[in-house]
This record gives structure tokens, sequence and C-alpha cells, in this order.
């Protein structure tokens, strides 16, 4: 029910959003609020796509930029805020090595995340999902 109320509201509001935050998550107009309190003005659709709401918006100097919000802290992952300072490939590829994931086969930066295949000493695959500034592992999915 909250989740129809907040889309109903934001599609009253002239964004159109796709996809529903897990329960107790941040709601789009949360997301809407952060983006806003950072300087950027929304122009769009809202899409929530793994945990992360995808913003169209303007920055303060009126530059078309897609806002990245971690639906679950309400954190802008990207583009980078003020003090932030996005880890490198390299140096996540050397944190997932020490982590253990002795082959990573490939990463991007993909809804404000870094996203890596990668193969276990056991020769299983997992996909995870690493924030963009700490390292730390978000989320991880096993792969057939």
């Amino acid at each position: 029910m909250k989740n129809t109320l907040v889309l109903v509201a934001a599609v009253a509001l002239g964004f159109g959003v796709i996809g529903f935050a897990a329960p107790g998550a941040l709601s789009p107009d949360d997301a809407l609020a952060r983006v806003s309190a950072a300087g950027y003005s929304a122009t769009g659709e809202i899409d929530l796509d793994d945990g992360v709401y995808e913003i169209d918006a303007r920055d303060r100097d009126g530059r078309l930029v897609e806002v990245h919000v971690d639906a679950a802290s309400g954190e802008i992952l990207s583009p980078p805020q003020p003090g932030q300072v996005a880890l490198t490939a390299d140096q996540i590829r050397a944190r997932l090595t020490q982590a253990g994931y002795n082959e990573v086969r490939e990463l991007e930066r993909d809804d404000g995340l870094w996203k890596a295949e990668v193969r276990l000493p056991d020769g299983s695959e997992r996909e995870l999902r690493i924030h963009p500034y700490s390292g730390a592992i978000v989320g991880e999915e096993v792969e057939d």
C-alpha cells in the first residue's frame, strides 16, 4: 500500500517511477529530496535498478546528469559529492584479490556501483556489487 501511495504521489509530481524499493528502503520521494538537497533538480524519470535509484537531473550549472542514490542508505553514489573520491578499477581488483576472489572476469561501473563477475577458489562464480568509495561488497549473487 505504501509503495502504491508513493508511486501515485511521484506520478502526480510529474515523475515517472519504474520499479519498487524493498520494504523499509528509501522511497522515491525521499530519494528526490536527497537529490534536491545536494543541489540537483530532477528532470524526469526515476528508475529503481538493483537497489539504486537512477534520477535524471540537472546539476547547479544546468548540465544533464544521472544521479544514483542507494535505496537502502540514501547515499548519493554518483556523481561524486564534495570530498568523495571513487576507487579506481585497479583498486577494486586489488581489494577483491585480497578478499580471496582469485579471478575477476568482468569489472564495470553500473548504476553508481562497481559490478564484478568473479570466480572463487572452489570454481563457483559470483556477481558482486561493490560500493564505489569504500570498496565494500554490498550485494552478491550466485552465477549459474
